[in-house]
C-alpha cells in the first residue's frame, strides 16, 4: 500500500512541476510598442547585385583579415554595427571599431551590407543585447548616427578627405527577428514590423537612396510556430503593412541534414515566392545572407558531406 501511495505522490509532484514550468512560459507575447498605421518608404536608388560576399565577423578585425578578403577577391562583406559596442553608454559613442572596418573595406574596394543590430545594455529592463529595446525610437536614433557617419559623402567620409563617394548603401535591420535566439524571449512580429517602420523613417530622413533589408529570417523559426517560418513571419509582416518598409527579402538558409544544395527552392524559396506574389511583391530581390551545412548530432550533416557540399 505504501508503495502505491509513494507513486501517486510522485505522481502528482510531476504534474504540479510540469504545471510550473509551462505556466512559466510566456504563452503570447505583450507588444512592447504602439502599433499605428505603418507609412514606410522605398528606396529612390538602385538594389545591388553582390557576387563575391562573405560574413567575416567577428575575425574581420584579426590582423590581416583584410588583406585575406582582398586574396580571396570579396566585393562585399556583411558587417556588423552592433549596438552595445558603439553606444554601451547612452549618447556615448565610440567609432574606433566601426571606422577600422570602413576604412579598410574602402582600401580594398569592398562594399559592406551594415548590419544594425541588437539592443545596447541600457535601452532594455533586461540589460542584454538579444531583448529588443523597450522604446523602439531609441534604436531609430541609433540608426540615425550610424547612416549619417558612413553613408557616401557622409560624416566619415568628409572626416577622411574621401571624394570618391564610397560609403554604406544598403542597410539590414536586426537579425533573425523570428528566431529563438536573437529576439527574447520570443519574436513579435507586430513589435519588429513597428522597429523596421522607425529604422525606414529614420534612415530615408538622410538617405533616400539607401536599401534597407529586413533582418535576416531564421529557418529555426518554424520550430517555436509555423507563423515564425521564413514563409510565415515574411506574410505577417506583410500583414502588419510593412511591405514598403523594406526593399530587399532577406533570408538565412541553412541545412540541419545532409540534405543536396539542389533542395534550397523547394525548401526554402519556393514558400517565400508564393508568399511574395500573394502581396504584390513578386518584383521584390531575395537575398540569402546566410547560408550553410550544420554540423553535429546524428542525422546532421558530417564534416565530410558539408565540405563536398
Amino acid at each position: 500500500m505504501k508503495k502505491y501511495i509513494l507513486i501517486a505522490l510522485l505522481a502528482i509532484v510531476l504534474i504540479v512541476l510540469a504545471n510550473v514550468v509551462l505556466n512559466s512560459r510566456p504563452k503570447k507575447m505583450e507588444n512592447l510598442y504602439d502599433h499605428g498605421t505603418l507609412s514606410c518608404i522605398p528606396t529612390k536608388g538602385t538594389v545591388a547585385k553582390p557576387e563575391r560576399a562573405i560574413n567575416p565577423w567577428p575575425w574581420v578585425y584579426d590582423q590581416g583579415a583584410f588583406d585575406l578578403l582582398s586574396d580571396l577577391r570579396v566585393e562585399w562583406i556583411r558587417h556588423e554595427f552592433l549596438w552595445a559596442r558603439i553606444e554601451p553608454k547612452r549618447r556615448g559613442l565610440n567609432w574606433d571599431e566601426s571606422d577600422y572596418v570602413v576604412r579598410n573595406a574602402r582600401e580594398r574596394g569592398i562594399q559592406i551590407l551594415g548590419l544594425l543590430d541588437y539592443s545596447a545594455p541600457w535601452a532594455n529592463k533586461h540589460k542584454k543585447e538579444y531583448y529588443p529595446p523597450t522604446n523602439a525610437q531609441d534604436y531609430a536614433t541609433f540608426v540615425t548616427e550610424v547612416v549619417r557617419r558612413y553613408k557616401p559623402n557622409g560624416v566619415f567620409a568628409k572626416q577622411e578627405g574621401w571624394t570618391d563617394g564610397y560609403g554604406i548603401t544598403h542597410w539590414e535591420i536586426w537579425n533573425e527577428q523570428n528566431g529563438p535566439w536573437f529576439w527574447l524571449p520570443l519574436p513579435n512580429v507586430a513589435d519588429y514590423a513597428e522597429m523596421l517602420h522607425q529604422a525606414n523613417s529614420a534612415i530615408r530622413k538622410i538617405d533616400e537612396s539607401a536599401v534597407i533589408l529586413h533582418g535576416g529570417l531564421d529557418p529555426a523559426g518554424k520550430d517555436i510556430d509555423p507563423g515564425l517560418s521564413l514563409s510565415g513571419f515574411l506574410e505577417n509582416m506583410y500583414v502588419q503593412g510593412a511591405k514598403d518598409c523594406f526593399d530587399v527579402v532577406n533570408l538565412h538558409t541553412y541545412f540541419f541534414s545532409d540534405t543536396s544544395p539542389t533542395e534550397l527552392n523547394k525548401t526554402y524559396l519556393n514558400p517565400v515566392k508564393e508568399t511574395m506574389a500573394k502581396y504584390g511583391d513578386s518584383r521584390k530581390p531575395i537575398w540569402i545572407t546566410e547560408f550553410g551545412y550544420v554540423t553535429g548530432p546524428k542525422g546532421w550533416t558530417s564534416e565530410e558531406r558539408q565540405a563536398e557540399f
